[in-house]
């Protein structure tokens, strides 16, 4: 669904119906630069609130109330006949949704996975990213030739043929262990990681995860409250909250999520609204910028990220607040 989001952003708008019927006076750069980028800014606000909402609701709800959300403003933007502001509010309340899903989803998979095959479901959610995006793309390739307005509308239908699914599907998904043992609902959180793991509910697995969430939660209410500024100066979370911003820019529980998520849409949407002006401006050499960020991105991965592989979320929990050198724990 984030895929097919993101290529619909910026895809439409080649379209000659899209943009006649949209901007009749002329789609230039302005106009372009506010359709494209008022989804990130959307997907910006989206995360930043997605970890209290998941706190609050639950990650079954939130995630619920945001597939409600993205149908609401693909339904605004389908029904756009000409008005361009319109089209982008639309926009603007989809991506609200999606940027809420691009939190409560990898927080979903991070505290369900077994840590076995936690690697695998977690990238999971950019291989779907990409094969929404290659999807959207084809369909509007498809759709580009056609002579009125199904030319747009159509890849738009698309997303909400998504989004019914994920909404329907949220009924049958089980609840975060770790936010019903933080509602003492003990007994069912065993369950859902017996179920998880495969394994009877007295197995030494489920012990040991419960046992290790009780542990912190132990630590934690040990601690006077939490201010906000201590998200970044609480031990060894500047540096985890760091790798999460370049992560994010170049390309999670909440409030450290969120922010580290926010980087993503903060950077593409300041690249939606500008890209029209800087490509009238340099051209093909914007692209030296994108090759430097791989490039940066590639070093940091190295040199700072601990990898998680195998481990269980509190053993990498314990690994940066001993200022492991991430290289060394590999």
């Amino acid at each position: 669904m984030l895929g097919c989001s993101i290529a619909t952003a910026g895809g439409l708008t080649g379209m000659a119906d899209f943009r006649a019927r949209l901007s009749p006076g002329g789609f230039g750069p302005v106009v372009h630069g506010f359709v494209v980028g008022a989804f990130p800014v959307g997907c910006l606000v989206g995360c930043v609130l997605a970890g209290r909402f998941a706190d609050t609701l639950g990650l079954i709800r939130s995630m619920l109330m945001a597939a409600i959300s993205a149908c609401v403003g693909i339904s605004i933007q389908i029904g756009t006949i000409s008005s361009w502001p319109q089209f982008a509010a639309g926009k603007l309340v989809e991506g609200f949704a999606i940027g809420a899903l691009s939190v409560i989803t990898p927080m979903y998979h991070a505290e369900t996975a077994p840590a076995s095959i936690r690697a695998m479901v977690t990238v999971s959610f950019q291989i779907m990213v990409v094969s929404g995006i290659l999807l959207a793309q084809l369909v509007i390739y498809g759709t580009s030739n056609i002579p009125n307005s199904l030319s747009w509308r159509l890849p738009l239908a698309l997303e909400i043929l998504i989004a019914v699914p994920l909404g329907i599907g949220s009924f049958f998904l089980p609840e975060s262990p770790r936010l019903l043992l933080s509602q003492d609902r003990e007994q069912e959180a065993r369950v859902v990681i017996a179920k998880l793991n495969d394994v009877d509910v007295f197995h030494p697995t489920v012990q040991d995860q419960v046992q290790a969430f009780h542990q912190k939660s132990i630590e934690a209410k040990s601690q006077e409250q939490l201010k906000r500024c201590e998200l970044f100066t609480a031990p060894a979370m500047a540096r985890r909250l760091l790798i999460g911003i370049m992560l994010q820019a170049a390309r999670h529980r909440s409030a450290a999520l969120a922010i580290a998520t926010a980087a993503n849409w903060t950077v593409n949407a300041a690249i939606g609204i500008s890209t029209s002006h800087i490509l009238a401006k340099i051209h093909f050499k914007y692209g030296y910028f994108f090759a430097a960020s791989c490039l940066a991105l590639a070093f940091g991965v190295w040199r700072f990220l601990i990898e998680p592989k195998d481990r269980a979320m509190d053993e990498i929990d314990q690994l940066y607040l001993e200022k492991a050198d991430a290289r060394k724990a590999r």
